[in-house]
């Protein structure tokens, strides 16, 4: 069985290029998926970014 990756927040800032501020708005807002925690660090799943990723990139090539 293979155990989802967890990102913290310095590798999801990396991979969507977003800082940190725009990040915790988008979860706030509900335009990017929401964190997870583990007693006081924060993550995500690996697949979650990615799929967001695809998900905006998708929006974006068809406006």
């Amino acid at each position: 069985m293979q155990t989802e990756r967890r990102l913290g927040l310095p590798d999801v800032r990396h991979m969507v290029g977003y800082g940190t501020t725009k990040i915790y708005e988008g979860m706030k807002n509900g335009t990017f998926p929401k964190g997870r925690k583990d007693g006081r660090i924060a993550y995500w799943l690996e697949s979650e970014i990615q799929r967001w990723i695809l998900e905006t990139a998708e929006a974006a090539s068809k406006n």
